[in-house]
């Protein structure tokens, strides 16, 4: 899901609080 989620936002996460959120629109 995290490969998938850099994919779409062309940028990986900053920080933890990044993936938090890119986890929460992936589980949503």
């Amino acid at each position: 899901m995290r490969d998938l989620s850099i994919e779409e936002y062309g940028v990986p996460p900053l920080s933890e609080t990044e993936t938090e959120l890119v986890r929460v629109i992936n589980t949503t």
